[in-house]
């Protein structure tokens, strides 16, 4: 497991607990510059945005006046601290913070490679990809895991009702995503392989319970919290779920350039987060109606998606072992053209400057 060493004093970060208050959603690429106020617009349409103030630190380090975060659906902790204002008094009025929506991890990987983003989270498959291709990014962090966070749904008239018969169908899943993952462990347990099946890249949950509703599709890979809704709305049948195959876990990861320049402020936005979830285990009906409200979905389904996941700022051994297979099974898979230790890809540095635990 990668350490940096840095001598440097974590900045004090303000209790959140008191704080009260939530504006309204805004849309994913909006900067807040404010807990209260979101930017004045001009003629044009454009924000306007408060003239920056020079940095605090007299130090070469950490000069940096902006921090740009990569989430995606559904994604509790960063969307919650974000639309409380929670990272936004962290930091103070003249930092720009910045949440950007994104449907799946591949997605985040390309607006890292735009340099679009310094703080980003996504699965082990994609954060696997990621590493093994020089991407450029650590994982500073666990986000969240889950035993029953995937499954296969096949429609009604597939005439799928175990792995084996998928022989010949058309699957729906994103491509590069734990979802694929998942499918690739479900054919496996059928006997089968990619060769044996045909395989629509399709990354929208939406769109994929449309073409299984259309039947051009026989089965999909879809997430929790769409399990029963998508099934009851197509007649389907849940095959499997990831609990019969393995631990599903979401990462957050830094950019090695933000990160190697910056780490105080990387370290304040994991103590941020870390109590974020404090905050929205102690108001978890006022989280569902923002997490709800700020993707447009309803608060049933938010809901679910908290309730089966472990959300935790935070690292553990059981997490470099899930990181560790997956790495073992993209390479056999022949997703990744080299293995490397897990190990390599985590650096604890700033869980250990926010003082927060890893175990």
């Amino acid at each position: 497991m990668k350490k940096r060493i840095i001598t440097m004093v974590l900045g004090t970060v303000l209790a959140i607990g008191l704080l009260s208050g939530c504006g309204n959603p805004q849309n994913s690429n909006k900067t807040v510059t404010s807990v209260e106020d979101v930017p004045a617009a001009t003629s044009d349409g454009t924000d306007v945005v408060p003239e920056q103030t020079a940095a605090d630190s007299k130090d070469d380090l950490n000069q940096a006046r902006e921090i740009r975060i990569g989430t995606n659906n559904n994604y509790f902790t960063a969307t919650v601290a974000y639309q409380k204002g929670f990272l936004q008094d962290e930091f103070g009025d003249g930092f720009k913070i910045s949440l950007h929506n994104f449907t799946n991890g591949p997605q985040q990987i390309e607006a890292i490679a735009a340099g679009e983003l310094d703080i980003v989270q996504y699965g082990d498959v994609p954060t696997t990809n990621s590493y093994a291709n020089n991407a450029g990014v650590h994982i500073i962090s666990n986000l969240w895991s889950s035993d029953d966070a995937y499954a296969l749904l096949a429609g009604p008239d597939s005439g799928i009702s175990q792995p084996s018969d998928l022989k010949g169908k058309t699957v729906a899943i994103g491509i590069g995503t734990n979802n694929h993952q998942f499918l690739l462990k479900v054919l496996e347990a059928g006997g089968l392989t990619e060769a044996d099946i045909n395989i629509l890249n399709i990354s929208s949950g939406s769109d994929q319970l449309a073409s299984l509703i259309e039947g051009s599709v026989d089965a999909i890979t879809t997430t929790q919290p769409n399990f029963d809704s998508y099934a009851e709305k197509s007649g389907g049948k849940i095959i499997v779920t990831n609990k019969d195959y393995n631990l599903a876990a979401t990462f957050i990861l830094a950019t090695d350039d933000f990160a190697a320049k910056n780490p105080d402020t990387v370290a304040r936005v994991l103590k941020v987060l870390d109590q974020t979830n404090k905050w929205i285990e102690e108001n978890l009906d006022e989280s569902v109606t923002i997490v709800a409200d700020y993707f447009g979905i309803a608060e049933a389904d938010a809901r679910k998606y908290w309730d089966t996941r472990v959300f935790d700022i935070g690292w553990s051994d059981e997490l470099t072992e899930t990181l560790g297979a997956t790495v073992e099974y993209e390479y056999e898979q022949g997703l990744i053209k080299a293995k490397f230790d897990p190990n390599d890809a985590i650096d604890t540095t700033y869980l250990e400057l926010a003082g927060i635990h890893t175990k």
